[in-house]
């Protein structure tokens, strides 16, 4: 591996990760929460309609995402409500259209995330070392301009020179422009560059198909190898 000068990082279960994992009461608290702000505007639709509506736009998003690419937070929350009501975007005041988007988009707010262990501390001491760092995420519902917040909360967000986050660059990992437009950042070169996630083609794939180097978080193996697998952030000082 050459001399580094920059280190890129994947945020979900690399970072952080969700408590349960894949917690499937935010799914709820979104649907619910948007349910009772529709009632109290006067729109009053039962549960199944909004689970049916959600449902559709998450085959919507995965449509999308499966061909590598993402969209503004504002396509698949209107297209939501267009699954409820065609008309409903049209119906509602652009005041209140604004709280529903609100409340879509900083629903994990409520229910945050966790630092997965070793997290902080291969920041911090990323940073000691003087390498520029940056962070590489796909997105679902929670757009890039809520996990920036998050982030700052859990108190890892000083240690970012530069966030990408798929929804805002319009592509996704394992594409490799969401790499290079991060090491362009970066003030770097991909071969001087390390990117480090937990998913095989996401982020070990489509880091080595962009020219930079690539480590990839795998808990369960066995004992450090030469691999390029680590078993957890905590093996990166033994590595740089």
């Amino acid at each position: 591996m050459p001399r580094l000068t920059a280190v890129t990082l994947d945020l979900w279960d690399t970072l952080i990760t969700e408590v349960p994992r894949k917690n499937p009461g935010l799914r709820k608290y979104r649907i619910e929460l948007i349910q009772r702000e529709l009632e109290m505007l006067g729109f009053k639709y039962d549960s199944g309609r909004i689970e049916r509506a959600y449902a559709q736009s998450e085959e919507f998003c995965d449509e999308v995402w499966k061909r590598r690419r993402d969209m503004p937070l504002d396509d698949h929350f209107l297209f939501m409500l267009s699954c409820i009501d065609s008309r409903l975007p049209w119906k509602l005041k652009r005041e209140d259209l604004g709280r529903l988007r609100k409340y879509y988009a900083e629903a994990i707010m409520q229910m945050p995330p966790v630092l997965l262990p070793h997290a902080r501390e291969a920041l911090e001491y990323l940073a000691d070392r003087g390498y520029r760092i940056g962070l590489i995420s796909n997105t679902g519902r929670t757009p890039g301009e809520v996990l920036r917040r998050l982030l700052d909360q859990l108190g890892i967000a000083r240690y970012f020179d530069v966030m990408t986050f798929s929804n805002e660059v319009l592509v996704r990992k394992p594409e490799k422009q969401i790499f290079l437009h991060t090491v362009k950042g970066l003030n770097t070169l991909p071969r001087l560059t390390l990117h480090i996630g937990d998913d095989p083609e996401a982020d070990l794939a489509g880091a080595l198909n962009a020219g930079m180097n690539a480590l990839l978080v795998d808990a369960h193996r066995d004992s450090r190898s030469d691999d390029g697998i680590i078993r957890s952030l905590a093996e990166l000082q033994e590595i740089l």
